[in-house]
């Protein structure tokens, strides 16, 4: 039993302290390689407490904002595109406009970039096939 006010505060004051959850940034890296073994990186840093801001950045360098520092050639939201690889190529898909495009060169990878109506790209995010192709959602 607490016999004082100070042992009190002191105990509200380690509950507190060792109740409170640190949420750390979320970092996904997802390695695609082409028939050369060309890589490319599609990056993703999620944050906040319900991880509900998100960057994310096509890439050579698989540390592009691992550490959330560098935030140039990145696009903000969540799930920015939907995207598909085959045949050296990525194709990324947008939900009405196109507004982002990586500023890397790849020597043996295309990237095609398109827009979709919404009843479009509803049908991607549930898996069907688009311009005959199943696309995936960003990491």
């Amino acid at each position: 039993m607490i016999r004082s006010p100070i042992s009190f505060i002191a105990l509200l004051v380690i509950l507190l302290y060792t109740s409170c959850v640190v949420n750390k940034d979320d970092f996904r890296s997802l390695s695609l390689v082409s028939s050369k073994g060309e890589k490319l990186y599609i990056n993703t840093l999620n944050w906040g407490v319900s991880g509900d801001s998100q960057l994310t950045s096509i890439t050579h360098d698989p540390n592009t904002l691992l550490e959330g520092r560098d935030t140039t050639n990145t696009v903000s939201g969540l799930q920015p595109f939907m995207y598909n690889f085959s045949n050296d190529t990525l194709s990324i898909c947008y939900n009405g406009e196109v507004d982002y495009r990586t500023t890397d060169d790849f020597k043996s990878i295309t990237i095609l970039y398109f827009s979709l109506d919404n009843p479009s790209y509803m049908e991607a995010i549930r898996g069907s096939m688009v311009k005959g192709k199943i696309f995936r959602q960003v990491p």
